[in-house]
């Protein structure tokens, strides 16, 4: 019967850790092949699993591989379009870049987003924000935001998946 019950909050843990240990290689592999980068879809395997904790109760070990999968596709496209307003912001950003004037529109909506982001970046408590802004800005992996801080690379992941949650739903908020 446990199967299919609701599991309790200390078995949440090794249920969690089993299924990492038992898929985590193959939520990799369907990660890298969405995104082709293989540090960022280590990141979003390692989102995939703390995602999953957060879940607590709702687990039930007939189905976390399922919302396993359901998380890691909706981290994969939150990543892509992360990726396409961060090409869009790049693009615009350069000086003496020549716009169209149809392409005036999208440079300030891609200025307009920038700025809710560093908003929202700036109101984070001091740590996430700073590890925020290494990664994001700096293009830090985790490992090196680690090192550089003296945290463990867990905590390191812990910050920068809330600072992205939070600024991901402040930005839905505005837009």
């Amino acid at each position: 019967m446990e199967n299919t019950s609701i599991i309790s909050q200390e078995k949440i843990g090794n249920l969690v850790s089993e299924t990492y240990e038992h898929d985590k290689d193959t939520v990799l592999y369907y990660v890298y092949k969405r995104i082709g980068n293989y540090e960022d879809a280590q990141d979003i395997t390692q989102d995939v699993f703390l995602r999953l904790m957060e879940y607590g109760k709702m687990l039930r070990s007939d189905t976390v591989r399922s919302l396993m999968f359901t998380v890691a596709r909706n981290l994969v496209t939150d990543y892509m379009r992360r990726q396409i307003i961060k090409q869009e912001i790049d693009v615009y950003s350069m000086e003496g870049l020549d716009i169209a004037a149809n392409d005036v529109e999208c440079k300030l909506y891609a200025e307009e987003i920038s700025k809710l982001e560093i908003m929202k970046v700036n109101s984070l408590p001091e740590q996430r924000r700073v590890i925020y802004m290494k990664n994001r800005f700096e293009c830090l992996s985790t490992e090196e935001i680690a090192a550089e801080m003296s945290l463990s690379k867990r905590t390191v992941e812990g910050h920068l998946l809330m600072g992205r949650k939070q600024v991901r739903e402040f930005i839905k908020q505005c837009i």
